[in-house]
């Protein structure tokens, strides 16, 4: 049985291929076209599943689309509806391309996949649903035999928010909340006013909430007035009211309105490229705290509900990591987990595990790595340099490789590594990382301007071998860089930031570690272990002989508003066009 899955039309397009219950591999359509959160049909994505596995297409059994897109496009006239006449402008352009492609999905699909071999594509066409999607992939890549799901984003078909519980093989909807009533986009309209792209940069301010200063009159100001003008909270139930006078996302292409944003919180609306100031952070951490504190209701709900010891959390608000570090800390379930891909992205993957299980019925968990995309052999490797004129120097063993490459990061040089399979989502997990280390003065500022070209402010994530995470940190087991936790008492540097302004704070030494250490001494941890990633592993292993630490920064290999670097010429072009010291791909070694 062969089953595409494909992700298409909204926000980072994908697409994924199952063959006889194995998951062999997946790909976003932005590492291929280069466009950060393609959403156009994945195409490339597709090609490149069936070329890697030498699949044709009269072998496919079943294609199945993430979503139900008519169920999609009655929500959306009716939302136009019920504000008519405003929008009218707006929704001309949402008619015309729903109307020429995004109603159309079986018409679409068919002939896009007959053209790739001239032949009449006529496999099934299967329609899963958008939070059921989210909710397989949640459940079927753990180990949990039963366990409740909570699918949390801005909006599915109609569905804002869905709580499912999970046994064995099967999937059953619990509760779920409607449209327009969403943390998501109560959390992207903030996103909006505070001058990032929505659907792009929400963890951007996720990074901002952590200059808010607490104590501040004024955080609790906008607390307070997000509580009474914003959001109301029902008396029955958990979920809470959008006031929609302060939202235009039902008939406009704006969020919000910015003109009582602006008048409710005495605030301008930030541009993009404007500077930031202390109320900028006091507003995201407000907007973040209230984000925490309406999680916590949903997570205690669905306690009641489920009665389960597993929780599961997906949908794109999971991406929000300081949010789930801080209700794992909670303790209300004995297991919490988040998959590797909790957003759009991940759900092709999902729509296969939902047809696998739920439709076709098979009871047998599949085993499913995050490191799904491409991968190059040193031959492959070779020839690229020497084609391109390029100096290398080649170590047989790859414990040498290993050995060069913790003698020039303890010198305080920044390193691409480049090795085996990339990373399906929106996280490098050590396969296309820039690696650094940790304790290097102002290496974050280093690294946001010489190598990544972003904003001053945003944090770095560290890698640890997981044997030693709680050596080091308040929590472990974060593989996929799920949580945010606190670095120990014993690494921080200094006791309170609160009354610094927000220009101080970015340049503020706050541990040992200070590149993977935010300003409120979290960090987005991931624990390796040699079972998941063996190479990156000894790398840390053999980093903490020489430095004393297992600890380097992992960022993601790329450049501002571009994707992670998925093949060979991507690699080269962010090495080129960076600070970065040293290119280490698979037993090659590239240096400037």
């Amino acid at each position: 049985m062969i089953i595409l899955g494909i992700t298409a039309f909204f926000h980072d397009s994908s697409a994924s291929i199952l063959r006889d219950g194995e998951v062999l591999f997946g790909i976003q359509e932005e590492r291929l076209t280069k466009i950060k959160h393609d959403s156009s049909f994945p195409i490339n994505a597709i090609k490149f599943c069936l070329n890697k596995t030498e699949i044709n297409i009269k072998d496919i059994d079943v294609v199945v689309y993430y979503e139900k897109p008519l169920i999609k496009f009655d929500r959306i006239i009716n939302s136009f509806i019920s504000f008519a006449p405003k929008g009218f402008k707006h929704f001309k352009k949402v008619i015309l391309e729903w109307s020429t492609k995004k109603l159309f999905i079986k018409k679409i699909i068919t002939k896009k996949l007959s053209k790739l071999d001239n032949t009449q594509f006529r496999a099934d066409i299967l329609f899963s649903s958008h939070h059921l999607s989210h909710a397989a992939l949640g459940y079927f890549t753990t180990d949990f035999t039963s366990s409740a799901i909570l699918v949390i984003d801005a909006v599915g078909e109609n569905a804002t928010t869905s709580i499912f519980m999970g046994k064995r093989n099967k999937l059953k909807l619990l509760k779920e909340y409607a449209y327009p009533h969403s943390l998501g986009l109560l959390y992207s309209s903030f996103t909006q006013f505070l001058g990032f792209r929505v659907n792009s940069d929400e963890y951007k301010l996720m990074g901002l909430s952590g200059y808010g200063n607490k104590s501040s009159e004024e955080t609790k100001k906008f607390i307070e007035l997000i509580y009474s003008d914003i959001i109301s909270i029902e008396n029955e139930g958990n979920y809470f009211i959008l006031n929609q006078d302060y939202f235009q996302f039902q008939f406009g292409e704006s969020m919000i309105d910015i003109n009582k944003f602006e008048f409710l919180f005495s605030l301008k609306q930030r541009e993009e490229t404007s500077q930031i100031n202390q109320s900028h952070c006091n507003l995201a951490l407000a907007i973040q705290t209230v984000l925490e504190c309406l999680l916590i209701r949903l997570v205690e709900e669905v306690k009641l509900l489920s009665r389960s010891d597993n929780l599961i959390v997906v949908g794109g608000v999971a991406l929000n990591t300081v949010a789930m570090g801080n209700i794992r800390k909670l303790k209300l379930f004995k297991n919490f987990s988040v998959p590797f891909a909790p957003g759009d992205s991940g759900t092709s993957i999902g729509a296969l595990l939902a047809i696998w299980h739920l439709y076709l019925n098979n009871k047998e968990r599949i085993k499913i790595s995050p490191y799904l995309g491409n991968e190059f052999s040193n031959n492959e490797i070779k020839k690229y340099l020497i084609k391109n004129n390029i100096d290398f120097e080649y170590f047989d063993k790859f414990e040498d490789v290993i050995k060069f490459t913790c003698d020039v990061l303890t010198k305080a040089k920044i390193v691409a590594w480049f090795q085996n399979r990339s990373e399906f989502g929106e996280r490098a997990l050590g396969n296309r990382s820039i690696l650094a280390d940790p304790s290097i003065i102002y290496g974050k500022s280093r690294l946001n301007s010489q190598i990544k070209f972003r904003e001053s402010f945003r944090p770095f994530a560290p890698s640890i071998i997981e044997e030693e995470a709680l050596n080091y940190f308040e929590m472990g087991d974060s593989r996929y860089m799920q949580f945010v936790t606190k670095i120990l008492p014993k690494y921080r540097c200094i006791s309170d930031v609160n009354e610094t302004s927000f220009e101080n704070k970015v340049l503020i030494r706050t541990s040992k570690f200070a590149s993977v250490t935010h300003v409120d001494y979290t960090s987005r941890l991931q624990t390796v272990s040699k079972k998941d990633n063996s190479k990156f592993w000894e790398l840390l292993k053999k980093y903490e002989e020489l430095s004393g630490s297992p600890i380097l920064v992992n960022t993601s290999l790329n450049l501002k508003n571009q994707p992670i670097v998925e093949d060979i010429e991507d690699v080269f072009f962010t090495f080129n066009n960076s600070g970065i010291d040293y290119l280490i791909i698979e037993n090659f070694i590239i240096s400037k």
